[in-house]
């Protein structure tokens, strides 16, 4: 199932403006703590980096090395 509502698209719609300015502003993008789900303008839709952005972002997960 997949909500389509109006709302639900408007945070998905704020979701991929941030990633984007994230990628704007430089993002980790080289070397083992690259951020992968970055996304620029042009990329495709993939599911799973919009899942590992939500995961690390909103959800406050990531790998640590201890």
């Amino acid at each position: 199932w997949v909500d389509l509502r109006p709302d639900n698209c408007a945070i998905w719609k704020s979701r991929t403006a941030k990633m984007i300015d994230l990628h704007a502003m430089g993002g980790n993008t080289t070397g083992s703590d690259a951020d992968w789900a970055i996304i620029k303008p042009e990329d495709e839709i993939e599911p799973s980096r919009f899942a590992a952005w939500v995961f690390s972002q909103e959800d406050g997960g990531a790998r640590i090395k201890r």
